[in-house]
């Protein structure tokens, strides 16, 4: 609604409806764009992952076993088995290594991403080389060579189909399991031989899907506070810090409540807040949007934003391409569990036939590079 809205607008001397109404449905859309800027009706070519930038292609329902098959013609898997990450590595927005990382600067930051050098100097965080593993010892292989890395300040999305390895290489990367062949570093060292608080304090923080598994205590104040047990500093210091992480998170009104009595994305947020008490430069999110509204959708994506402009990498495993779209600077695509390719969110998603957003689905016979409703409305006003 809010393209047509904006495509109405700059075209008042169109008809601006579909059969009397407002387009309601993706194909409704996509034929409603097409008459209002002139696209022809037998331009019904739509690029495909070998034409599209970044475009990849996905099993069908036909369900093709090889990755091979599942490849577009850029990020696809070389020879030699490992994912092309060219395009990433030169993304625009690259945060500078030399930023301090962790929650003491992401509790102060704005949301602008500073500019930083290019991305082939930015030293890899996490780093998966030729990674296996399996549940149980004669069970079938559920990561099955996987390599990529993750560079220091990168927004780095990880999409694809449920049982494709995702949220194992989560648990891989927390060192809750260790792989049989291959290596995990976090930082250059096996997160599973590191004691939790060498990997957890100052390093990595772990929001899982659920965030009701970290809350332990009465309040929301209370929880802030538990984090920081044991650290060593003092009362005025530890207020200070809870303050901080209290602002940030908008937590301020919701101190005083039971964390079960918050909302779904004031929980998110609750849960963001203890995990960045802990001064990590690496957040990992399982699933962060799932059962969010758009609303708290998009205070979450401004919240990770603010803590990505201060030097945190932010992985995060999510089946919502819009918010990965639209957020995200790098996406890979998880299939049988391994990675098969990986771009700058944007050209990762332009053009794609099967993993693209509702707005590239409706728009791409016009403007193929157009992923999210922004882009779109931007492309519409523009046209006038």
């Amino acid at each position: 609604m809010r393209i047509y809205a904006a495509a109405a607008a700059s075209m008042p001397a169109k008809d601006t409806s579909v059969h009397g109404r407002s387009p309601l449905t993706i194909k409704e859309g996509r034929q409603w764009l097409d008459r209002i800027f002139g696209t022809p009706d037998d331009a019904d070519v739509i690029p495909g992952a070998s034409d599209a930038p970044g475009a990849v292609s996905t099993p069908g329902a036909s369900g093709a076993s090889g990755a091979s098959d599942s490849l577009g013609a850029i990020g696809a898997v070389g020879a030699s088995g490992s994912p092309s990450t060219s395009a990433p590595r030169g993304t625009a927005g690259a945060r500078s290594a030399s930023g301090t990382a962790g929650a003491t600067s992401a509790l102060s930051v704005s949301a602008a991403k500073p500019p930083g050098p290019p991305a082939q100097d930015l030293p890899a965080v996490v780093r998966f080389k030729d990674v296996w593993f399996k549940y149980e010892k004669n069970g079938p292989d559920i990561v099955k060579g996987l390599s990529f890395e993750v560079l220091k300040g990168q927004f780095y999305c990880i999409v694809g189909g449920n049982g494709t390895g995702k949220s194992t290489a989560l648990s891989l990367l927390g060192g809750m399991r260790k792989p049989y062949r291959g290596k995990v570093l976090v930082d250059g060292r096996d997160p599973a031989s590191m004691k939790a608080s060498e990997l957890f304090r100052d390093r990595l923080g772990m929001l899982p899907q659920n965030p009701q598994s970290l809350f332990v205590q009465k309040t929301v104040e209370l929880e802030l506070y538990e984090m920081l047990g044991g650290s060593g500093l003092s009362r005025e210091r530890q207020q200070a810090k809870v303050r901080e992480a209290a602002v940030l998170a908008e937590l301020e009104p919701l101190l005083a409540m039971h964390p079960y009595d918050l909302s779904g994305g004031e929980q998110q947020r609750a849960a963001l807040a203890k995990v960045l008490l802990l001064n990590p430069s690496i957040l990992v999110l399982d699933e962060p949007t799932k059962g969010l509204d758009a609303f708290f959708k998009e205070k979450l994506g401004r919240f990770l934003q603010k803590l990505n402009a201060g030097g945190v990498t932010v992985i995060m495993v999510s089946h919502d391409i819009e918010f990965c779209a639209k957020y995200g600077e790098v996406c890979a695509m998880f299939f049988d569990g391994g990675l098969i390719a990986s771009n700058e969110a944007k050209a990762f998603f332009a053009g794609n036939h099967f993993y693209t957003t509702a707005a590239n689905r409706m728009a791409r016979r016009i403007w193929n590079d157009a992923v999210t409703t922004e882009s779109v409305i931007e492309r519409c006003r523009s046209s006038r």
